[in-house]
C-alpha cells in the first residue's frame, strides 16, 4: 500500500468512515473501532459498501442494462413495440 493510500484510510477514518483491518491468520476483514495503524503489521481499509442495482426483466430475459435507481429502470421498463413492461429487480452485492 502505497503513503498516498495509507493517508486516504486514515483521513477517511477522521471523517467518521467504518475501518477494517485484515487477519491474516484467518484471512478475513474484520472491523476496527480504534485502529493503532500499525501498517507494518496490519492493513487497513474503509469498509466497502455493497454495491447495488436494478435491472429491468422482459419476461424471463433479463436487460444488458443496469440501472442505479428503481425509478430509472422504471423509467426505461416500456418497450417501443408495446409488449408488456418489464419487472425491475433490485441486486445487493453480498460481501464477506
Amino acid at each position: 500500500m502505497t503513503l498516498k493510500e495509507m493517508i486516504a484510510v486514515m483521513q477517511s477514518a477522521e471523517d467518521g468512515a467504518e475501518i477494517e483491518q485484515y487477519d491474516y491468520r484467518s484471512e478475513v476483514w474484520y472491523a476496527c473501532y480504534c485502529p493503532n495503524w500499525n501498517w507494518s503489521d496490519n492493513d487497513y481499509r474503509v469498509k466497502p459498501k455493497p454495491r447495488e442495482c436494478w435491472i429491468n426483466f422482459f419476461g424471463s430475459a433479463p436487460s444488458s442494462v443496469s440501472w442505479e435507481s428503481e425509478e430509472e429502470a422504471r423509467n426505461s421498463a416500456y418497450p417501443a413495440d408495446g409488449s408488456p413492461p418489464a419487472t425491475q429487480v433490485h441486486f445487493r452485492e453480498v460481501i464477506e
